[in-house]
């Protein structure tokens, strides 16, 4: 995902926390900015009715720090490090709107230490079943046909 900073003088790019596979963000950056957002640079086109689920990795630099994150007019919740426990978040929504972006906002405090963000998915339950194997629809076709044949078999006249 490519992303814009939309409020805030910086973010901070890099391997802070046990949660970062590689690089992450650090919400705050090192000028310690207070409620800046980052957004997908382009909107996800959604379905109405089936459920979305959002992952990501969530870590904190130290302190007390929250973020919030949007998902269009879908999804808007509050993370706390206090309260949410550091791993993997999952949450799952059902979508409101055609397309939607995916926001985070640093809610604070100011003090040069925010919350950490890595390994960011968004997927979708679109309801469709599971389509069968060629190899299943062979195994089906054959066993029809040997029926039809033992069925013919048994139908002729001895």
């Amino acid at each position: 995902m490519n992303w814009n900073l939309l409020n805030g003088s910086n973010i901070d790019v890099g391997s802070f926390t046990a949660q970062c596979t590689g690089n992450c963000v650090d919400t705050q950056g090192s000028g310690g900015n207070p409620d800046s957002d980052i957004e997908t640079k382009s909107s996800f086109a959604l379905l109405a009715g089936p459920t979305y689920t959002i992952s990501f990795s969530f870590g904190n630099t130290g302190g007390d720090n929250m973020v919030r994150l949007r998902i269009g007019t879908a999804f808007d919740q509050t993370f706390d490090t206090l309260t949410t426990p550091v791993g993997t978040v999952t949450r799952t929504f059902t979508a409101t709107a055609q397309s939607a972006t995916i926001r985070f906002t640093d809610l604070g405090p100011a003090d040069n230490v925010g919350a950490t963000l890595d390994n960011i998915v968004l997927s979708s339950d679109t309801g469709v079943g599971a389509v069968p194997e060629p190899s299943t629809v062979g195994l089906i076709g054959l066993g029809l046909a040997g029926l039809a044949l033992a069925r013919r078999h048994q139908s002729k006249p001895a």
